[in-house]
């Protein structure tokens, strides 16, 4: 049935009236409606497709959506009033609807959303607000599942993602929107009182520890020290424990600082096993990190705990690697050297296989088995006894430590034959001056420090290289010239760093202190200490 003329009449210029904020002529339209009209306030106007209220909403008026109202307008007879007043952002205007009953649950059947979604999307935290608290009805769950949430972190909406997690049921903190949770949005934005609250919403322990666990990786991948603080200082106050990974990544990546935090907060142990059977320290070993090795060390790892998957420990590692200074830290610290590895070898076999002289040594002048017989290739056993002789010719006492390396080299004709060509070579040496009184044996068994200060003299460094020592002492050749080397260029960095330290105002030292300072470096750090003074000079390159 179509609409009478006198209707039509009525409701286009209550309409017209509405558009042009016509407030006096839309309250005479309604004070004088004519007796015949059936509820026009909430009739749908034919050329707008709206009832008067929505028109009067969109268009902002408050006066006349009070005067529709009041005449029984009907807030809920268009499914979004709600939504676009709150676009408009006027409160007064979403709370006079609220209190004439508009459904704030309502959703869009276009797109699905209510109007709390519309106040998140737009930024509008007070707006929010009043939605969230002015019905029952509005259940968390559902809020949740609009992912609002995730919409106010991405907004960067710090207190109404709060609001808004405060909210999220346990059952529905891990929900994804784009491949991403709340969480994970919540720790990009460095929300931490969001953070607390989404972890707390974990339904065990476990869950807890995981959630945090994957957090403080990421916090550690990006170096955002701030983070891992806040996040290990979460895990502390519930007194839950991380997955060990995080310790073994960051230790793997040197970060010190980090590893330091994690350990001394609690949340992670130093003994505990990774999924690959290796513990911290057997992490800092395979990555090379001697600070990280002497840091675990520190923190009481076992130096000689045990991969579970191939039995190997801290000190193969170390030596299978080759690495001088961290065979020498884990030595040092207690590990044991005369264990039997997996093959049946021991880790002397591994060092005299390598090849290495220093790591050689320090095993034998530990008193090492070196099993002289397991060799089949003379250049290993050869290597052993041109050390162990070498220590032994320095010191006697080491005999009492030698013995069974010694005995067995008694033992056998072909290993004393050349034992006795060793001695004979370093005793030759006492008698072989480089310059003034220093001989080769000097070479051989004086202070590298020393050494290097010699080594500044033109005629140490002509007498050496005017002796020939290749053909006199072909057993002990390349570790003469290798000690000879070793002297030059630690000699060379020694001046150029007493040169720079000298330089530096802030370290008014006495020259001998400078000096002690510098001595007890090594090359690697006198090295790192030179590159330090160049980058400060803004130099692009730096010998050494």
């Amino acid at each position: 049935m179509g609409r009478s003329r006198s209707e039509y009449d009525f409701l286009t210029q209550l309409v017209t009236a509405i558009n042009y904020n016509q407030e006096e002529h839309v309250r005479h339209l309604l004070e004088t409606i004519p007796e015949n009209l059936k509820d026009p306030v909430n009739a749908i106007d034919s050329t707008w497709g709206r009832t008067p209220l929505f028109l009067a909403v969109d268009n902002e008026n408050i006066r006349i959506v009070k005067m529709l109202l009041k005449k029984g307008a009907d807030p809920n007879v268009e499914e979004d009033t709600l939504h676009v007043a709150v676009s408009k952002g006027s409160l007064e205007m979403v709370e006079l609807l609220v209190s004439h009953g508009i459904d704030v649950n309502r959703v869009l059947k276009s797109t699905g959303k209510t109007a709390l979604h519309v106040a998140v999307k737009t930024n509008q935290t007070e707006m929010a607000t009043l939605l969230l608290g002015c019905k029952a009805e509005n259940s968390p769950s559902k809020i949740y599942e609009e992912m609002l949430l995730h919409t106010a972190l991405r907004n960067g909406n710090r207190r109404l993602s709060l609001i808004l997690a405060k909210l999220v049921p346990s059952s529905d903190v891990d929900l994804l929107d784009d491949g991403f949770t709340a969480l994970h949005l919540a720790v990009e934005r460095r929300y931490m009182e969001v953070i607390k609250e989404l972890i707390k919403k974990k339904d065990n322990v476990n869950r807890i520890s995981s959630e945090i666990a994957d957090q403080l990786h990421i916090a550690i991948k990006n170096k955002d020290r701030n983070m891992i603080q806040q996040l290990v200082g979460i895990g502390a106050e519930m007194n839950v424990s991380v997955d060990v990974f995080t310790l073994h990544y960051a230790i793997n990546q040197g970060y010190e600082d980090i590893v330091t935090l994690l350990l001394d907060n609690g949340v992670v142990t130093i003994k505990n096993y990774n999924v690959d059977g290796l513990t911290a320290l057997h992490v800092a070993v395979l990555s090379g990190h001697l600070d990280m090795a002497k840091l675990c060390i520190s923190y009481g790892a076992d130096v000689d705990a045990y991969c579970k998957t191939n039995k190997q420990t801290s000190l193969y590692y170390a030596t299978a690697q080759g690495h001088y200074k961290m065979v020498k830290l884990l030595l040092e610290n207690g590990a044991k050297f005369d264990t039997w590895v997996c093959d049946c070898s021991t880790l002397m076999d591994h060092a005299l296989f390598s090849g290495s002289e220093p790591i050689t040594r320090l095993f034998i002048e530990r008193g090492a088995a070196v099993n002289l017989f397991r060799f089949e290739d003379d250049e290993e056993a050869h290597l052993a006894i041109k050390i162990l002789a070498e220590v032994i010719f320095k010191d006697s006492n080491m005999l009492k430590i030698v013995k069974s390396n010694w005995d067995d080299i008694q033992k056998y004709t072909k290993h004393r034959e050349y034992y006795n060509h060793c001695v004979q070579e370093l005793t030759k040496m006492r008698d072989v001056k480089i310059f003034n009184n220093v001989t080769l044996q000097d070479l051989m068994v004086m202070n590298l420090n020393k050494l290097a200060t010699l080594s500044r003299n033109e005629e140490f460094v002509t007498g050496f290289l005017r002796i020939g020592y290749t053909q006199s002492f072909p057993i002990y050749s390349e570790i003469l010239l290798s000690k000879f080397t070793q002297a030059r260029v630690r000699g060379e960095l020694l001046i150029k760093a007493k040169d720079e330290f000298a330089r530096l105002k802030k370290f008014a030292l006495p020259a001998i202190c400078a000096q002690i300072v510098l001595e007890n470096l090594d090359e690697g750090e006198l090295k790192n200490f030179l590159r330090g003074i160049c980058h400060c000079k803004g130099e692009h390159t730096c010998d050494g």
